[in-house]
């Protein structure tokens, strides 16, 4: 190696051994848009480019009833949107399967709620590698 090379090994070198660190998964606390349900979001694993699964628990703040009945995500810039496939619900935790974020960029997860029999919503931003 020569003495003008050696620089160029050793930053190849530096940066071989450099790695991006693994996404993290998402998990989040939301109040819905009426203020009267949080909703604690838990993606599966950290958010793809495809099929994506989380959990959702609903705690109502009033002592209402809250129910997930749909989750929709939307590619704003480009106009695309994308409907949960299943919603199966257990001791008052939700599952939602199949969610497809078909392209990389910034979706809006859409959380569609019913409380007391009316209809209120909570949303939150993921970016898709």
């Amino acid at each position: 190696m020569t003495r003008r090379s050696a620089p160029f090994g050793l930053l190849l070198f530096l940066l071989s051994a450099c790695s991006a660190p693994e996404p993290a998964p998402v998990s989040v606390q939301l109040v819905s848009d009426s203020g009267r349900v949080a909703a604690d979001v838990d993606v599966v694993t950290p958010v793809i480019r495809g099929s994506n699964e989380l959990y959702v628990q609903l705690t109502p703040l009033n002592g209402s009833e809250a129910a997930l009945v749909a989750v929709d995500a939307a590619m704003v810039t480009h106009g695309h949107r994308s409907h949960a496939d299943r919603i199966d619900q257990a001791d008052g935790l939700f599952h939602v399967g199949s969610l497809e974020l078909f392209m990389t960029g910034r979706w809006l997860i859409e959380l569609t709620l019913e409380v007391d029999g009316e209809v209120d919503h909570a949303s939150l931003p993921v970016d898709v590698p």
